[in-house]
């Protein structure tokens, strides 16, 4: 091995091990870090604390359900008044709000700043910058013994009138008194005077890394919550996100899970606003809004057929075009480049995998990673390729689409030079089906993203988003209903040293497709009033047969 291929391997594991989030990392906090962190905290509170030590013990109960580091803390402020008007503030809050305290922290920022216009933000949800989640018990007796009686806000105090900063003491002189709280603590749990019970820096991750190994939880969601610190999760929190209430509620099991705090009542039961809002992207439709576009298509489809005027032929190939890819992108997490439906001559027919390139840009970092090695060009092109799988129904859709085309080049009323222009794109690339559309003189014109989504945004489908609005759904459908290793796999946001379907991955392809099976049967419903595989001009019936 020459020196440049050792050099290499030697920054690629460094980078393995920063990456790791399993259980047993070294990174990690563990089980029995949470239990003398909690240990620690109940022993102060039962023989007492002075008003500096309370303090400390507030800040390391506040660090254990935020996940967010004493700097931020240090930012905290008192808030009195409806959860709404703090939602319009953007900061660091301690609230209020009538039935109990909550906390308010920014989320954490996606890696781009883009916003949908003014016509795409009807297809969305409102979005929010900020965290709300309700403040544990432990947390709130150890602030009470540091404020003292203004902590009732009997009469509205000044400090919370005035928004006063919760804690009084400097970043600096906050280190110190953790700190001194944490080798206290050592000592009572039987550890050596010099230790501390646990480190700070473990206390920070006790969130994040409870919330990464949730049953269900996502990447992105931990980076939402957490303040977003771990650059190697930018892709996932670009394309992560939900609503507040389903949020909040993977927070509360990630802390009933880990025996963080107890939570007295529903989080729903707090979790009142005038409207629905997201947290994380900006770019999730909302599900009405990806069922309105579907049923527009195929009403088009079936409207139009039979097509006895090349006006009708155009418009049922143009909503064949848009149905095929909207079905093909909410099954993979399609991207935003051109010719992006898969043929389906690569999807094995048995089992449904396939192996999909559409990546075309790749991180500087990564090239600069990969560039090293010997095997730069194999490397690069197996991180661009994704295995994905289809569902039956996308499988059938298209070869509908594959039928409907053949169909189409036999129409009389289609202009030689178009038929022999979609000849060509149909033939030049046998791993991608041709994206064309037509207009009402059935004149092709081959389409790439931004011409498709110009397409989308007119009429009569209205639908202006980008073309991976429908990853950004599908990402934050499957929260919840599989692993994020799955989530992870299915649209190539992997890490190194994470990397599914390398020599030493451990994720299990049948699991893989079990597991997308059971949650596109919720994303993608078939039967009366959901999805159906539309024959276009095609006159086949057999595709709508099970395979």
């Amino acid at each position: 091995m020459s020196a440049t291929d050792r050099a290499f391997l030697g920054r690629r594991r460094a980078q393995e091990r920063r990456n790791n989030e399993l259980p047993i990392a070294l990174s990690a906090t563990s089980a029995m870090d949470v239990r003398r962190i909690c240990f620690a905290i109940d022993h102060a509170l039962e023989h007492g604390l002075d008003e500096p030590m309370a303090a400390a013990a507030a800040a390391v109960a506040l660090m254990l359900i935020s996940g967010r580091d004493l700097e931020e803390l240090c930012c905290l402020r008192f808030f009195s008044g409806r959860l709404d008007d703090a939602r319009d503030r953007s900061g660091h809050w301690l609230i209020h709000y009538g039935q109990g305290y909550a906390l308010a922290m920014p989320a954490g920022a996606s890696p781009t700043k883009a916003q949908p216009n003014a016509a795409a933000s009807k297809l969305v949800l409102p979005p929010s910058d900020q965290v709300i989640f309700k403040l544990g018990e432990r947390a709130a007796r150890c602030l009470k013994v540091y404020i003292g009686s203004d902590w009732d806000r009997s009469g509205t105090p000044a400090l919370w009138k005035e928004q006063r900063p919760v804690f009084s003491y400097s970043l600096g002189k906050l280190e110190e008194l953790v700190d001194t709280f944490l080798r206290q603590a050592g000592t009572a749990y039987g550890i050596s005077r010099r230790s501390r019970i646990v480190d700070p820096k473990r206390i920070e991750r006790a969130l994040e890394t409870g919330l990464v190994n949730l049953k269900g939880s996502d990447r992105g969601m931990a980076r939402l919550l957490t303040g977003g610190k771990q650059p190697a999760r930018q892709a996932a929190a670009y394309y992560s996100g939900g609503t507040e209430p389903h949020i909040t509620q993977e927070h509360e099991r990630a802390c009933t899970q880990a025996s963080v705090d107890t939570f007295d009542d529903c989080v729903l039961d707090y979790f009142q606003s005038d409207v629905e809002l997201s947290l994380g992207s900006r770019f999730i439709p909302t599900t009405a809004a990806v069922e309105g576009l579907r049923d527009k298509l195929i009403d088009e489809i079936r409207f139009c057929k039979p097509a006895r005027e090349p006006r009708q032929v155009a418009s049922v190939h143009n909503a064949m075009l848009t149905y095929s890819w909207m079905l093909w992108s909410l099954c993979v997490g399609g991207r935003r480049v051109k010719d992006p439906i898969l043929h389906p001559r690569q999807i094995d027919p048995g089992t449904g995998f396939g192996l999909f390139r559409d990546k075309g840009y790749t991180p500087a970092a990564t090239v600069a990673l990969l560039k090293e090695t010997t095997a730069f060009r194999d490397n690069l092109e197996s991180y661009k390729l994704r295995l994905v799988w289809a569902p039956g129904i996308v499988q059938r859709q298209l070869q509908a689409y594959c039928d409907h085309i053949e169909a189409l080049l036999t129409d009389p009323r289609l202009p030689e030079r178009s038929q022999k222009s979609i000849k060509r794109w149909r033939d030049e690339d046998e791993h991608r089906l041709p994206f064309f559309r037509l207009d009402r003189h059935l004149q092709a014109k081959r389409l790439g993203a931004g011409q498709f989504e110009k397409m989308l945004a007119g009429d009569p489908w209205y639908w202006p988003l980008p073309m991976n609005a429908l990853r950004h759904y599908l990402r934050a459908e499957l929260c919840g209903r599989v692993s994020h290793e799955v989530v992870d796999a299915l649209l190539g946001h992997w890490q190194i040293g994470a990397e599914p379907w390398w020599n030493g991955g451990a994720l299990d392809p049948l699991l893989f497709k079990e597991s997308l099976k059971a949650a596109f049967r919720a994303i993608l419903p078939e039967g009366c009033g959901g999805w159906a595989v539309q024959s276009g001009l095609s006159n086949r019936l057999d595709i709508h047969d099970e395979k």
